[in-house]
């Protein structure tokens, strides 16, 4: 048995960057995955990586009726916030609803993780504050470029390990922001997620 057999996950912008490594890192383990992506040119790649086991689908927030068909039920939710071209109030707006149509999916036990661009952490911290009033075990990656002596950044992998550590190993961390600088303008970087 691996890792993560049994469990269901949904990754919005889970085509390239660190939301492709978590969905490679889970499909390893044994999990069933949707994926979303904005840009439909970006499916072929993912499905090449991810194999045909995993569900991709165009967009920013899947439809529910979509995921319940495909998974049944969410354990481990991962919502990007935006593109780096998203305004950080409309890629507020895309969480929100994201959260709004997947968290009657979530398991009980189940965990969501936010992350994005630096610009977009005002945002999500109060996305996860609205998701934790409501009962739901929520943390948040905060990407960003740190300080400019530090001499070494993550890679998507990198990335994608913190995020699921925050999702599956650590049932008992909640609302907490987890800060993981990434390579800039390289496909780990939080904005290409």
């Amino acid at each position: 048995m691996t890792k993560y057999t049994g469990r269901t996950a949904v990754i919005t912008g889970g085509a390239h960057g660190t939301g492709l490594a978590i969905a490679k890192r889970l499909v390893e383990g044994g999990a069933r995955i949707l994926v979303t992506a904005r840009d439909p040119a970006a499916l072929p790649q993912a499905r090449t990586e991810l194999g045909r086991t995993a569900h991709l689908l165009t967009g920013t927030t899947p439809a529910p009726d979509a995921v319940a068909t495909r998974l049944g039920h969410v354990d481990y939710l991962f919502v990007h916030a935006g593109s780096p071209d998203t305004s950080p109030s409309t890629a507020a707006a895309e969480v929100r609803a994201t959260l709004d149509a997947l968290l009657p999916l979530l398991t009980p036990e189940g965990s969501v993780v936010l992350s994005g661009c630096p610009a977009s952490q005002p945002a999500l911290r109060a996305c996860a504050r609205e998701a934790a009033a409501r009962g739901v075990r929520v943390n948040t990656v905060a990407g960003g470029h740190g300080d400019d002596q530090m001499q070494r950044r993550g890679s998507a992998d990198e990335a994608a390990r913190a995020a699921l550590f925050l999702a599956a190993d650590s049932p008992l961390t909640k609302n907490t922001e987890l800060p993981v600088d990434v390579t800039p303008d390289e496909p780990g970087d939080p904005r290409h997620v």
